[in-house]
């Protein structure tokens, strides 16, 4: 194993490898969990839009979204 030489600037370094100074590897997990929940984020929500609730209707068959407390139209 080589160690980093700390000479000045005009003498020769010697260079060591990414993963020997780091004692190891990285293996990109943190990119593949944010990958991954984004896409199960994404998911979910197109699952919210298209089955979600529909409005109530009424007798008439329009939408009641414009109600008072006592369930009267306005």
């Amino acid at each position: 194993m080589t160690w980093l030489n700390n000479a000045g600037p005009n003498q020769n370094r010697t260079h060591i490898a990414r993963d020997h100074a780091r004692a190891g590897t990285t293996p990109h997990v943190v990119r593949n969990v944010l990958a991954f929940s984004i896409a199960l984020a994404l998911i979910a929500l197109a699952v919210a839009f298209i089955f979600g609730k529909p409005p109530a209707r009424d007798a008439v068959g329009s939408a009641s979204g414009s109600t008072v407390a006592g369930g009267q139209a306005q």
